[in-house]
């Protein structure tokens, strides 16, 4: 399990869908909004990736 910690800005997020796609430590929350899951079982790099591949850069490390 990656130690990464991965901030969503829920105002940038359009719900793409393609950190949902790329990577099981995010899913999409009731308000149609990525959702970072703290406890996952993805590697650092399919979250990096996830993270990488935003188009809207809401997707952040901390």
């Amino acid at each position: 399990m990656a130690d990464i910690k991965v901030k969503v800005d829920k105002n940038k997020c359009i719900w793409c869908g393609t950190c949902t796609i790329m990577c099981d430590a995010f899913k999409i929350d009731d308000d149609m909004k990525a959702e970072y899951i703290e406890e996952n079982d993805a590697s650092e790099e399919e979250i990096e990736a996830a993270v990488g591949s935003c188009p809207v850069w809401a997707l952040s490390k901390e």
